[in-house]
Formats: C-alpha cells, structure tokens, sequence
C-alpha cells in the first residue's frame, strides 16, 4: 500500500459515517458475542434446568424489550436526524419517546402481572420472572436511536459494550448455583441500567432535560406506529423461540435448543450488522438540502 493509499484509508476511517458504523457493529456484536462467553459457564453451574429457564425467561423478555423498542430505532433515529440543527425540537423528540417507552413499560408490566399467573414456571419462580422483566425493559429504553441520529455513537456504544462486559463480569462473580439463577438477567439487566443513566447524562448536555408531556409521548407512539409493525413483523416469530418451546416443551429441552439458537444467530447478527449509520448521514443531508432549496426559492 502506497503512501497515499495510507492517508486515504486514515480519512475514511476518521469518517463520521464510517465511526458510527463501525460503532453499530460494535454493538451489534457485543450484543449477541458478549453473552455467548457464559453459556458454558451457565450450562454447568445451573444445570440444564436451570439453564432452560434463563432462556425460557429471557424469551418471553424479547418480546417485551420488542415492544419498549417500538421500533423508535428507525422513526425517531430519522426525526433525530432531521433535526439535530434544532435543539428545541430535539429536546421535545427525547422526552416524547422517553414519555412514550414509559407508557409502554407500565403496560408491558401490566401484561406481565397477567402472563405471571398463567404460566406455571412464572408462578413457581417469580423472582427469575421478574429479572426477566427488568432486563427486557433496562434493555428497551436504551438511547442508541439519539446518539445515531446525531451521528455521535463512538462514545455511548462504547458505554454500551462496556455495561455488557461488566454484566457478564458480574456472572461469573456472583452467580455459582440454580439458586442464583434470578442473578443472571438482573445483572445484565443493571448493565443496560447503568449503560443507559451515563447515555441520558450525555444526552442532556446536548439538548435541555424535559418533562414529558402525554401530547408528546402520544405524537411519538404515533410517529413509530408503523416502524413498529415493520419490526415487530421481522422479529416476533424469532426473538422469543426458547419462550414459545418452553410452553410445550420441559426447560432441558429448551437449554439445548437456547444453547444451539444463540450460537448460529450470533454469527448471522455480526454478518448482517446494522446500516442505520448510513440513513442519518442521508436523512441529514436532505434535510439541509431542502432547507436550502427553501431559501434559494424564497
């Protein structure tokens, strides 16, 4: 490589859109390669029993994380684009759908109050349950959608991977026997939690905190409605497999199909990665290009 073919390689990597992308796939990776370090560890020290109800748990979780998403990842990573110029309208797009996850969380533990007394695993084990439903929803209020649309992911994906890391950590610490089962998701769990509380910090050095309004959070619920048909199409008859096994299925059955399902979908989730990087840089600069339009007509 020539020297020239150096200096060229370096300024595409300092690139925004290159940062940012390699950021997603960063976190697309930790997301899915992070956890797979303690499936053996679990598998031994919780037995297959064990295992399997972790898994059964956290399928039944994806589907809640699914729904506090809400697909915002797309309808309010582009509304964030579009204005990143406007500090006052991104100030009312975070506490929307802040306003709006918060509306969703209090319904899915509503639903969860329900699916508790109907499944029998739930009722004979609720504090694993409601580890599960801690971990779905520190993991559904993440604030990625912000700093992407800002194109300022370097940072939070790297507050991001390290909450996993310590989460993973905290595994391998604390959690010895079929006892400790419950610890698992509410470590990782408070990964998300603390992963999320230093993002909001920075999030708020850059627009002014603001209260949520139910005319905000119901604009923003409406703004994502359709993204979240999109998503919820793509995602609803896979992410919780080891949930809907476990219905029929005892939890040792669904310990050896968890095991298998997150090793293969880990390697397809890095292959496949995350072009969202892309989308912003675009969406801001139509935005700035219709503004100028604008102006020059006017």
């Amino acid at each position: 490589m020539s020297w020239i073919e150096e200096i060229q390689a370096k300024r595409l990597l300092r690139h925004a859109v290159v940062q940012n992308a390699l950021s997603l796939y960063g976190v697309q990776a930790a997301s899915y390669l992070v956890p797979l370090v303690t499936i053996p560890y679990l598998a031994r020290v919780l037995g297959t029993t064990g295992w399997g109800l972790v898994a059964f748990t956290q399928g039944f979780g994806a589907y809640v994380a699914i729904l506090g998403e809400y697909g915002f990842m797309f309808s309010a990573t582009r509304e964030a684009a579009q204005n990143r110029g406007d500090r006052d309208k991104l100030a009312n797009i975070l506490a929307g759908v802040q306003g709006a996850k918060a509306l969703l969380a209090v319904a899915s533990v509503l639903v969860a109050v329900g699916v508790e007394w109907v499944v029998p695993e739930f009722r004979e084990h609720p504090a694993l349950f409601w580890s599960g439903m801690f971990w779905a929803l520190g993991r559904g209020f993440s604030l990625t959608w912000f700093f992407q649309g800002l194109e300022r992911l370097r940072l939070v994906s790297a507050i991001e991977v390290a909450g996993q890391g310590l989460a993973t950590i905290g595994i391998f610490i604390f959690v010895h026997s079929l006892r400790d089962a419950d610890r698992v998701l509410s470590l990782q769990g408070a990964g998300y939690l603390l992963s999320f509380v230093v993002s909001a910090w920075l999030a708020y050095r850059v627009v002014a905190f603001r209260l949520p309004s139910w005319n905000l959070a119901w604009e923003s619920l409406c703004m994502g409605w359709t993204m979240f048909l999109f998503r919820g199409s793509l995602s609803l008859y896979a992410a919780g497999n080891a949930f809907i096994l476990g219905l029929f299925a005892s939890p040792q059955t669904v310990a050896y199909y968890a095991g298998a399902e997150r090793i293969s979908r880990a390697f397809l989730c890095a292959r496949a990665g995350r072009p969202g990087a892309l989308s912003a840089h675009k969406l801001h600069g139509a935005k700035r290009a219709r503004t100028s339009c604008e102006a020059c007509s006017d």
